[in-house]
């Protein structure tokens, strides 16, 4: 047999191969994965969310807050755990969650006046929203709603006649009928619950009451709460 005509097909083959390894659909396969997975590794790094982290803190004391007193420092340094992860947001969403400040009466018995804000979870391990205080000395409220608003807070009389007074909060989980009014006390530097009613806004319009008027203290370590329960209105004495 002539050998170029043996030739003939191996080169042929050896173009084929060729130019399989060079096919350009490959090649872009190849060159734009894998900087995608890099890219997606890089961006949501420890490193990096830690820089968005300390972006929303630096948007929330200069543009919501407006102080210069270290109040979001000092409670992201006690409530953002290292093993709890981060979960920053785009200024846009705390901007458009963010419902201002609201003034209270003084928690603490050598304080006429506080002020409450609201703030949705950074991390994976807080559940809902938290209600913080000017009052740095003073724990966040943490709850499992994310329906949280100011207004929903109110401050009570001091129950125990420990020297700081009770507080409440209207709660909602943001769908059912069925809210309540959780009322606080401050023990051990923690909020506790001694508290709770039914609230079904179908029997009372939350709109149309004082949450704080809800909420009678008939002596030391004894209160009554008002319900609102399928059409009636009922007072419930606790004794804590």
């Amino acid at each position: 047999m002539n050998p170029k005509l043996i030739l003939i097909p191996i080169m042929l083959f050896l173009i084929s191969c060729n130019g399989m390894k060079e096919n350009p659909n490959e090649i872009d396969s190849k060159i734009i994965n894998k900087p995608l997975q890099l890219t997606s590794e890089k961006i949501f790094d420890n490193d990096s969310l830690i820089n968005l982290l300390n972006q929303n803190k630096q948007y929330l004391k200069d543009s919501l807050l407006k102080e210069n007193s270290g109040i979001i420092e000092s409670y992201f340094s006690k409530y953002q755990s290292d093993t709890c992860g981060i979960l920053p947001y785009k200024n846009s969403e705390l901007y458009e969650r963010y419902e201002g400040l609201k003034e209270i009466k003084g928690i603490r018995a050598d304080k006429q006046s506080d002020t409450v804000f609201v703030l949705q979870a950074f991390n994976y391990c807080d559940q809902g929203d938290s209600y913080y205080f000017f009052d740095k000395s003073l724990p966040r409220l943490q709850t499992d709603s994310n329906c949280c608003h100011p207004n929903n807070f109110f401050v009570i009389s001091d129950i125990d006649e420990d020297g700081t007074n009770e507080i409440g909060i209207f709660y909602s989980t943001c769908v059912s009928r069925y809210k309540s009014l959780k009322i606080y006390t401050l023990k051990e530097n923690e909020w506790k619950e001694i508290g709770t009613s039914v609230f079904d806004i179908y029997t009372q319009d939350p709109s149309e009451v004082n949450y704080s008027d809800l909420v009678r203290k008939i002596s030391k370590n004894k209160f009554e709460i008002c319900n609102f329960h399928e059409g009636k209105k009922e007072w419930k004495i606790i004794i804590i």
